[in-house]
């Protein structure tokens, strides 16, 4: 285990790095029944500034030996650097936030507004945003969010059908688009409309 932990200290490449640094945890924590030396590897490597989470295990591993908020600090770099909502990273950072105590949901609440202005066509900061939204309520209404959405993707929706040559294509987006304007004007005034929080469970 503690060659391990040199080897990962002394190799220039980062995915060699995490993977001698995550067996040598799983020794100390599985065989040695060390945890606090586990916790110790995982550490020293999240000092090097090159790892970013791009290996799934590496995040499972901090979550298994407790370290949320390194794990939350590595993702929010990481997403900073390379952001993309679709891959995982930000539902991984929203859940690790959203478990811990204090400010937790709301940072988790802003890094979702914050990709859904940069990354406005990923339907996933919008789901994640509706999830906190129900759980606290103090965020703010999940009904806001369903109805930027549905105005957000009437929009692209419209651009998308005057620019498909595919007769095929244009059927189903026009379908999705009935479906959409549907959801936005139904009834006649706000007082008879549908409310999306209606549709929360």
């Amino acid at each position: 285990a503690s060659l391990l932990f040199a080897l990962s200290q002394q190799e220039s490449d980062a995915g060699r790095a995490i993977q001698c640094a995550l067996r040598s945890a799983e020794l100390y924590a599985d065989k040695l029944n060390d945890p606090l030396s586990a916790r110790h590897v995982l550490g020293s490597l999240l000092e090097r500034p090159d790892i970013t989470l791009t290996d799934r295990e590496l995040g499972m591993a901090l979550r298994k030996h407790g370290l949320e908020k390194e794990l939350c600090s590595l993702l929010e770099r990481s997403l900073t650097e390379h952001p993309a909502a679709d891959d995982g990273r930000l539902e991984q950072l929203v859940r690790a936030l959203a478990d811990r105590d204090g400010d937790g949901r709301a940072r988790a609440a802003a890094w979702c507004e914050r990709f859904i202005e940069a990354c406005g066509t990923s339907d996933v900061p919008r789901r994640l945003l509706v999830e906190l939204r129900t759980a606290d309520p103090q965020l703010g209404d999940p009904a806001d969010v369903l109805w930027r959405w549905a105005d957000d993707r009437g929009g692209e929706l419209r651009a998308q059908v005057l620019v498909e040559t595919s007769q095929h294509r244009k059927k189903m987006l026009l379908k999705r688009l009935k479906i959409v304007d549907a959801f936005r004007n139904s009834g006649d005034d706000g007082d008879q409309r549908n409310h999306p929080d209606w549709m929360i469970l």
